[in-house]
């Protein structure tokens, strides 16, 4: 099985240190959707819930040796 991801959007926040998981956390942000992707969320009811996956593309700059 392959896995491959396309981004659709960008998460923003300017926290700088960010708890390990989400149920012990208290920081907001905001999610930017590309606009080609914007009008799926259009047809979702508004009690839908959504799972937001994400991989982080700058932790190196600030964990070189991760």
């Amino acid at each position: 099985m392959n896995i491959k991801f396309i981004p659709i959007g960008t998460v923003h926040t300017a926290a700088r240190n960010l708890p390990r998981h989400w149920s012990v956390s208290h920081v907001e942000g905001t999610l930017e959707i590309l606009p080609e992707y914007t009008g799926v969320f259009r047809t979702l009811p508004p009690t839908s819930a959504l799972w937001c996956c994400f991989i982080f593309t700058r932790v190196r700059r600030l964990y070189p040796n991760c």
